[in-house]
């Protein structure tokens, strides 16, 4: 599977897009090979996608990126873009935008988007997530368009939470998550390409070459 995410924005091997460059370094270019689920091809026609939607600087900005990923302005939005922002400077370059798209995309396994997704939810990052939590995130996301009432999102989340929360402490840990999410897959097709910029995160190419 893909390696995480470079977290250091000052290592070696992160690639300044600044002055736009009309092509990546073959040493990036084989780097995010290896980090991510694409192959050759495919970085580079999605850095030609980017270079269309960054700023000069070589980055784009969180509503180039929910334009681009044809998400709408809102709290799921906001969250996602904030973990492909690993850096956390509020805008996204080149290798930021690969990786994540790489675990969102179709080739992204399971366990990488139950681990993305877990992190979507946990908001204050304690490394579990509270009905509250699971309430804000659900109500932006898949059952925005269920029409359902407050109320009814409220006992919805509150049945499916007393159900994840096998210890009944209050919070649901990764563990119990992947047995919630194995129980109701809808929530976890929300991270799936097709909703998510598959055009993007999955470009007509030839062999992939990227990781499995």
């Amino acid at each position: 599977s893909a390696q995480p995410p470079n977290n250091h924005p000052n290592s070696s091997t992160d690639i300044n897009l600044g002055g736009q460059q009309s092509n990546l370094r073959k040493a990036d270019l084989e780097e995010l090979v290896k980090t991510s689920h694409f192959g050759e091809q495919e970085i580079n026609q999605l850095y030609q996608h980017f270079r269309q939607i960054a700023s000069r600087d070589g980055t784009i900005t969180a509503p180039a990126f929910k334009e681009a990923l044809g998400l709408q302005d809102n709290l799921f939005a906001d969250r996602i873009f904030l973990l492909f922002d690993t850096n956390r400077n509020g805008t996204l370059d080149f290798r930021e935008f690969i990786q994540g798209l790489s675990v969102l995309g179709k080739r992204g396994t399971m366990e990488e988007k139950l681990r993305f997704s877990f992190r979507v939810y946990d908001f204050d990052g304690d490394g579990t997530i509270d009905s509250a939590e699971l309430c804000k995130i659900l109500k932006a996301s898949f059952l925005s368009g269920e029409g359902m009432t407050d109320e009814q999102l409220r006992l919805a989340v509150d049945a499916m939470f007393a159900d994840a929360d096998s210890d009944g402490n209050g919070h649901i840990d990764f563990e119990e998550y992947r047995t919630l999410m194995l129980k109701h897959p809808a929530i976890i097709r929300a991270f799936q390409g097709s909703n998510t910029g598959s055009s993007i995160a999955s470009p007509a190419s030839g062999p992939s070459g990227g990781r499995s």
